[in-house]
């Protein structure tokens, strides 16, 4: 802009080898010009000094009282536009300046990742086998990398097994997944025994120090299962139990009485044991002095039956125990001992 208020077109060039930007001035007196010149540092300047050096060289008819030659033929050197022809001392004809290039910051990819957990029985039975099983998901738009999922079994569950992608620490509770390309998800199951008492909340928590995920509201998922734990037998108040079996021979159904060994009243506690389906005859019953529980074994299945002091039955797969076991106790150290089909 010059002294009257009016835009100056300036027509520069730049030299491709040196790099120099080169402009023909017309100024009138009082005229200011600003240059703005933006570039690209290139990656291997990263932490090295790179110095920016402006000059201007008066034209042939103009006179500089800063010139060390104000002759009528300026000098190509515009150094020597300054007093004692340096650039060390004040002079109003070069400006430099050195800047210190900083390393390019790291390339950091963004993802959203997310996480979901689910529980195959969320109503289990004390000493059960649950299965939680976790999805990763990287919904994009990069490929995300460092994963890592924190999943710490709590005092409610027994560790048994894992199955998946990646690697599971049980001790830590650490899944590491590593790189998920976009679009891409893996699925890790955790196997655990249900303990009879503890804290039943499970969450997954996922998360990466090399990937941005501008979605935080999905990186973490819980279930909370409900157990059912069997109440214990107590023999001590005077209370005495009984296994019953009663119904067409063709399916024989369990019932548990309770009775008085005082008075001799009865109550019946739970008609049947196993509420539907074939085979609800349950025989081979023994009490265990250890936790307190009646086991036997249900009529033609793989399955032991334990059973608590309010009826509740909880059914134990077992394989290799088809067919019928009409006999059977529990030892005192915890065996539950069968007796069938000719074998014991």
């Amino acid at each position: 802009v010059n002294s009257q208020g009016a835009v100056v077109v300036v027509n520069g060039t730049i030299d491709p080898t040196t790099g120099n930007y080169t402009a023909d001035l017309d100024m009138t007196n009082g005229s200011e010009i600003v240059f703005t010149i933006t570039g690209t540092v290139g990656a291997s300047l990263a932490g090295q000094p790179l110095d920016v050096e402006g000059t201007i060289i008066r034209p042939a008819d103009v006179t500089d009282i800063d010139a060390t030659d104000p002759g009528a033929n300026p000098p190509t050197d515009p150094n020597l536009e300054c007093k004692n022809g340096t650039q060390t001392e004040d002079c109003n004809n070069i400006k430099s300046s050195t800047l210190v290039v900083d390393a390019a910051p790291p390339v950091v990819n963004v993802a959203d990742i997310s996480v979901t957990k689910i529980v195959n029985n969320t109503t289990p039975f004390g000493f059960d086998n649950v299965t939680f099983t976790l999805t990763v998901k990287n919904n994009g738009p990069d490929d995300a990398q460092s994963l890592l999922v924190a999943d710490q079994l709590k005092s409610g569950y027994t560790y048994k097994g894992d199955n998946g992608s990646g690697s599971y620490n049980a001790t830590t509770g650490i899944w590491t997944i590593g790189t998920l390309a976009n679009e891409a998800s893996v699925t890790l199951t955790i196997t655990a025994v249900v303990n009879p008492t503890g804290d039943y909340e499970n969450t997954a928590s996922v998360s990466s120090d090399a990937t941005t995920d501008p979605v935080l509201s999905n990186n973490t998922s819980t279930v909370t299962p409900t157990p059912q734990i069997l109440a214990p037998f107590d023999c001590s108040a005077g209370t005495g139990f009984i296994l019953t079996n009663a119904g067409p021979s063709s399916n024989f159904v369990t019932s548990l009485y309770g009775f008085n060994l005082a008075s001799g009243d009865e109550q019946i506690i739970r008609q049947p044991l196993i509420a539907s389906g074939p085979n609800q005859f349950i025989n081979g019953v023994g009490y265990n002095l250890i936790d307190d529980y009646i086991y036997g074994f249900r009529y033609n299945t793989n399955q032991i039956v334990r059973i608590g002091a309010n009826g509740d039955v909880q059914l134990l797969s077992i394989n290799g125990l088809t067919g019928s076991y009409p006999a059977g106790d529990v030892s005192d150290d915890g065996v539950l001992y069968l007796y069938g089909n000719n074998k014991f």
